[in-house]
């Protein structure tokens, strides 16, 4: 299961293609010259320019030049640089070519490649994949991990996410986790289009909101989801059979959530906590949206939407989100909105079609008259009576 991180492609430094080649050197070269090497230091060379950018590369020298054929030491374009160095280069070099040139100036472009490891029918793969998306980032790697065939356990994919959780992210051999994190990282190292505003004070709102999806539903969803699908899945086990499923998980919370929520179903203190925290998050955004405005940070859909999506499409399947939609119409219309986005379809967000839709749609069927009787609880008692035994 190891990435491949990078692959290499050369320039022919005639046709302005970059065929995959190997010339012997494994990583390919670039045909340069003195004027030619001259005219990439000073036009192509930009360390500091962003890391992304669509009209530059990057680029690795990785070979050394006869003396002679470099400009002047002392030129003020002179690099700095020596065989190894990665820079940024604005491309495609073949336009900026003076001459043909007979010296070999060994170089190598760098593909920075994106490799997700995920779980199609992941709340949290789904926030990165939507982020992709949002991003025009198609060239990335899938590595599925079918978490039901318990292959986020791999030893070899434990190495990248200890907590035996999708998705990750590795981005030019750097490994992030944490859906949140992923796509705001994707959104710094590809800036456009911007997922997030410009004033500090607007992006710390649009992070409270993040952290608030997190907060709040990720157990409420995660309780619901249990108690009305994969409880049924479970207690159709043996007894060994079924341990052995807790005894595989990493963390304990999650060990404690499910078990109650197998054990306790609608009674588990997980599923009242969660559907309590759900009633109060959705009333905020109703309250939020007032306004008038699109999207929860005004006018530009972002990474607040993206946060919240997959966890209302998830109630959607399962036939509980229309109890938090009623009487919430401004709530209704952004959730409409979030629905016709592109990224909403090209993510396979939520399990709208096929058997996994069926599968929830019958499961949350089973269980809508103790989801309509704990939010009439919820509605008539007080919390302390609530978690009171």
């Amino acid at each position: 299961m190891a990435p491949t991180l990078r692959r290499s492609r050369a320039h022919d430094g005639q046709s302005g293609l970059w065929p995959d080649l190997d010339r012997g050197f494994g990583k390919g070269c670039f045909l340069g010259g003195p004027r030619g090497v001259q005219a990439m230091e000073e036009i192509c060379f930009c360390p500091s320019l962003p890391r992304r950018d669509d009209n530059t590369r990057r680029v690795k020298w990785v070979g050394q030049t006869p003396a002679r054929s470099l400009p002047d030491r002392h030129h003020p374009t002179y690099p700095p640089f020596k065989q190894g160095t990665e820079m940024r280069a604005r491309f495609p070099i073949h336009e900026v070519l003076a001459e043909q040139m007979a010296t070999p100036v060994l170089f190598q472009e760098v593909l920075e490649m994106i490799e997700v490891y995920h779980y199609s029918n992941s709340i949290c793969s789904e926030r990165v994949r939507m982020t992709l998306n949002e991003k025009g980032l198609t060239n990335w790697t899938s590595h599925h991990i079918d978490l039901f065939k318990g292959e986020q356990f791999d030893p070899a994919y434990i190495k990248i996410n200890p907590k035996a959780e999708t998705p990750t992210l590795v981005d030019d051999g750097h490994i992030i986790r944490e859906s949140a994190l992923i796509c705001e990282y994707l959104n710094d190292a590809y800036p456009e289009p911007s997922l997030s505003p410009e004033k500090a004070t607007e992006k710390a709102e649009m992070r409270e909101l993040v952290k608030l999806s997190d907060d709040t539903l990720y157990e409420a969803v995660a309780s619901l989801s249990f108690v009305s699908i994969f409880r049924t899945v479970l207690n159709a086990k043996g007894p060994e059979e079924k341990e052995a499923h807790f005894r595989s998980q990493t963390d304990l919370a999650r060990i404690m959530r499910q078990r109650s929520c197998v054990e306790d179903g609608f009674a588990s203190p997980y599923v009242i906590r969660g559907v309590n925290n759900l009633k109060t998050l959705v009333t905020r955004l109703e309250d939020r949206l007032a306004d008038g405005r699109t999207w929860l940070m005004g006018d530009s859909y972002g990474l607040a939407e993206i946060a919240y999506t997959p966890f209302l499409a998830r109630l959607a399947a399962l036939g509980f989100l229309d109890h938090m939609l009623c009487d919430r119409p401004n709530l209704s219309r952004w959730w409409t909105h979030c629905m016709a986005r592109p990224s909403y379809l090209a993510a396979e967000v939520g399990p709208a079609k096929g058997a996994d839709a069926d599968r929830y749609h019958e499961a949350g069927s089973r269980c809508q008259s103790e989801f309509e009787a704990l939010l009439r609880r919820l509605d008539r008692e007080h919390p302390y009576d609530l978690a009171t035994p």
